[in-house]
């Protein structure tokens, strides 16, 4: 698996594969005149031979750390990548102290903010295949659980952290892969989609897996649409 970004004039490649049955090795590197120059290396064990998904979370988590560390400094160097380690390696140690009081007072701590609007529109317009949404307006988080026997596990609850996170930390990332205002993650248990309003607010709406694409995408973003005439107009 490869990727290639163009930043200021500068190419970097990701490159992530599987060695030895057991593990995946990815490198970031640098495309210079007399070839390429390593920046970053990173090898992880398995016990098992890693999966697909594996492979592209790992490869993903890399690329995410490149874009991070372009934000900060557009000639990045070897030291870049390890002091960038470092600070995350100290703001997973915040993050899983977190998780451990989102573990033990469940997914009504995220939000226990009530907004009437945001629930009858969620209550007329979500079918019961969207399980749940959440809306971040002003640094404020709103949720509605549609589908009350939907278990809502701390696997959703740490994406919809960390989305909320990504796209707090990547506000500027169209700088890098150009304009967005969309992600859509799919899995075995849920579809996540999480789409822009304005400059600074996320809608967060948590499918059944079953849903067509095409069809999630339709509805949601009729949902989002009435959000925005009643919330933001």
């Amino acid at each position: 698996m490869e990727d290639r970004v163009e930043f200021e004039g500068k190419i970097f490649t990701i490159s992530t594969r599987i060695l030895e049955l057991d593990r995946i090795e990815t490198d970031i590197e640098a495309e210079e005149e007399n070839g390429r120059q390593t920046l970053y290396r990173k090898i992880e064990k398995y016990e098992h031979k890693p999966e697909k998904e594996e492979l592209m979370k790992f490869h993903n988590k890399a690329l995410s750390l490149l874009f991070k560390i372009l934000q900060k400094n557009d000639n990045p160097s070897s030291e870049s990548f390890e002091e960038e380690e470092k600070r995350q390696k100290s703001d997973s140690v915040s993050l899983e102290s977190t998780q451990e009081k989102v573990s033990e007072d469940s997914i009504d701590n995220i939000s226990n903010i009530e907004n009437s609007e945001f629930e009858k529109i969620c209550r007329e317009s979500l079918s019961e295949k969207q399980m749940a949404s959440f809306l971040l307006k002003n640094d404020e988080m709103y949720q509605y659980i549609n589908n009350k026997k939907f278990a809502i596990s701390e696997d959703l609850i740490l994406k919809i952290s960390t989305t909320i996170d990504f796209i707090k930390d990547n506000r500027d990332i169209e700088k890098l892969i150009g304009h967005w205002n969309l992600m859509v993650e799919s899995n075995e248990h849920f579809n996540l989609f999480a789409s822009m309003i304005e400059d600074n607010d996320l809608l967060i709406i948590v499918n059944d897996p079953t849903i067509p694409i095409g069809t999630m995408l339709k509805h949601n973003e009729v949902i989002k649409d009435k959000l925005i005439e009643v919330l933001y107009r």
